[in-house]
């Protein structure tokens, strides 16, 4: 007789809002990097000074763009693991039904009264 394996102690609901929640933040970045980095196209600044800004500008955008590309690609990961645990919790759950479904009606009882 096989023996019952217990669940992967991970709430996977937990790790899609989390991945959720990261993947708002990132759009929000990707939307801040763009914004920061057109306001150098709208100066009136002309000259070297002008241009230490603008470029300025244009690489904090670039940065944050960035940061959220990375963002994104965190969220995917959780959203990847969440999928694993609830995968492997469904190989757990199928192997337990087939170990109770073999046990007679009275080990199955018990067992199921002391997990």
């Amino acid at each position: 007789m096989g023996e019952l394996l217990p669940y992967l102690p991970y709430d996977s609901g937990a790790m899609r809002s989390v991945a959720s929640a990261v993947k708002n933040q990132a759009t929000r970045l990707a939307t801040v990097g763009s914004e920061v980095a057109g306001a150098g196209g709208s100066m009136t600044f002309e000259g070297p000074a002008g241009d230490r800004i603008r470029d300025e500008l244009a690489a904090v955008g670039r940065h944050a763009s960035k940061a959220g590309e990375g963002l994104t690609a965190a969220a995917g990961q959780l959203e990847r693991a969440a999928d694993d645990v609830d995968a492997q919790n469904a190989q757990i759950r199928q192997h337990n039904d087939k170990v109770l479904s073999d046990m007679s009606a009275f080990e199955r009882k018990l067992v199921l009264e002391n997990t």
